[in-house]
């Protein structure tokens, strides 16, 4: 007679009740031929114990998932054994009790696959020890053989629109920088910093124009304390910087980082800023590419923390035509609090306050893609025919999103960063994005994003925006949330022509 005990390892590995226990046959403490008893009981008396007679390669991935399935605490186990002979047939067994339970573990099984594809789907609920680590490759050969619909509803909740001071305390056009904090808006249109409550409520203007020593000029850039909302600016034609309190207040005067090549900076802490840079080679004087640097780390001194090397310096020819050259700036979003650094060349690179490291990849196989000197960074009179990334590069916790173009086809393309898959969708250059299913409004494609990453800004005028929102659109476009289609309309039956831009704000999974 032989003694069999429920007491087995592969029940003990399972500690974790929201971890799929992944043991297979082969590893199971007891060969498959086992005849087991288990009896599960949840820490809940109130619930009744279920008696499960299953080989334990079967039994035990059904007793460490039982719980996750109902948001159970995790299980414990009362053994119950079975003395058998040893030359006792399988067929002495209850074949309908054994049928009966199997059909119960299929059931369960499927729902299990239903929870996975839920949680895919619903990003904050993945485990991230699951996504590939980086950095990230992404095979663009295959996404443009993978074509598929990506919508927005796969990734985001809601989407809200926003009209910028609704009461038109000041009239705003276009605006090239906006920034989040929990609390507020800040937006630079015509070289004014101003701003705002997450209504669209104007709170108060930051600093005035001028020359004098708390003022700013035009074509200044601004950045936000992310721990403190501190405006620091960075005054163009003055080289220096100063900064504000939230109110817009003075507080003082700051020397970081002096460069005649600064495009943007941002602040990572009360210490540490991150600056891009932009070369145009008739300004750059007696400067080469050589000298030149794509983003890096500066300290509130201006000490030099970590930089990149611009690429343009890898494949530079012997002899550059300056006249021609136009090495443009990177562009960014944030993700996970660090920012994703964006350039036309084939690294993605993040950022946080004492490191830079790449980021994602492009693998593009054999496509023809930009890739010399001249196609990189040359003033091109004529189109050039081959593919190109466009648009910014944002990431969320289970994919990333990025444009190619192609002759005058535009791809969305979307990248899993837990299968390392890549897929694409031809869309229209004037409606690139993301399939809006959330409330059946227009594609939707992000310009900015809060720290976190997990807010989505991008704006259109007022007028734009009703024309595009036309009936014929919202009759047309499929949603998820036919209420909320409804909401667009009146949104729209109450927004005027000359209204200031409207925010649109997508809120992730």
């Amino acid at each position: 007679m032989i003694n069999i005990s429920l007491a087995s390892k592969l029940y003990r590995d399972t500690r974790n009740a929201n971890e799929l226990c992944t043991r297979t046959a082969k590893t199971a403490p007891h060969p498959p031929c086992t005849v087991t008893t288990s009896r599960l009981k949840y820490q809940d008396p109130a619930r009744c114990c279920r008696q499960v007679t299953q080989p334990p390669f079967i039994a035990g991935p059904l007793a460490a998932t039982y719980a996750p399935i109902l948001n159970k605490q995790p299980l414990t186990y009362q053994s119950v054994t079975k003395n058998i002979s040893q030359t006792a047939s399988p067929l002495v067994l209850d074949l309908n009790a054994y049928k009966m339970n199997l059909k119960f573990i299929l059931s369960i099984c499927s729902i299990l696959m239903l929870i996975a594809c839920t949680n895919q789907k619903n990003n904050k609920n993945v485990d991230p020890q699951l996504v590939k680590p980086y950095p990230h490759i992404i095979n663009i050969n295959e996404g443009f053989k993978n074509s598929t619909e990506i919508t927005l509803s796969s990734i985001a909740d809601s989407i809200k629109y926003i009209v910028l001071s609704k009461e038109k305390d000041i009239l705003i056009k276009n605006f090239p920088v906006l920034q989040m904090t929990d609390s507020a808006y800040f937006i630079s249109p015509g070289g004014h910093f101003y701003r705002f409550d997450l209504t669209g409520k104007l709170l108060n203007s930051i600093g005035q124009i001028g020359r004098g020593p708390t003022e700013y000029m035009p074509g200044s850039s601004f950045t936000i304390n992310p721990s403190s909302n501190k405006t620091y600016v960075n005054r163009n034609y003055l080289h220096d910087y100063i900064s504000f309190n939230p109110s817009g207040n003075f507080i003082e005067k700051l020397s970081i980082l002096d460069a005649d090549n600064i495009w943007e900076f941002v602040c990572l802490s009360d210490s540490i800023f991150m600056f891009t840079f932009q070369f145009w080679g008739r300004y750059m004087g007696a400067k080469t590419t050589e000298e030149m640097i794509l983003c890096g780390l500066f300290d509130i001194n201006g000490d030099k923390i970590q930089v990149i090397e611009h690429p343009a310096n890898k494949n530079a020819p012997l002899s550059i035509d300056y006249s021609k050259f136009a090495a443009g700036p990177p562009n960014y979003s944030f993700f996970n609090n660090e920012i994703v650094l964006n350039y036309l060349t084939d690294t993605v690179y993040k950022i946080n306050n004492n490191s830079i490291y790449p980021g994602f990849i492009f693998f593009w196989d054999n496509i023809p893609h930009r890739q010399t000197f001249e196609e990189l960074y040359y003033i091109q009179t004529e189109p050039i025919k081959k593919t190109s990334r466009i648009r910014y590069f944002f990431e969320t916790p289970g994919k990333a999103y990025f444009g190619v173009a192609y002759l005058d086809k535009y791809y969305l393309f979307e990248y899993d960063k837990y299968t390392g898959l890549t897929k694409s969708m031809l869309t229209d250059e004037n409606n690139f994005g993301l399939i809006n299913d959330l409330d059946g409004g227009a594609n939707y494609y992000p310009k900015w994003t809060n720290r976190k990453g997990d807010i989505w800004i991008v704006y259109d005028d007022a007028y734009n925006f009703k024309k595009t929102h036309n009936e014929d659109l919202l009759l047309k476009s499929d949603t998820v949330y036919p209420n909320r289609k409804e909401n667009l309309r009146q949104f729209l039956n109450t927004l005027n022509i000359d209204d200031n831009p409207v925010l649109k704000v997508v809120y992730l999974k």
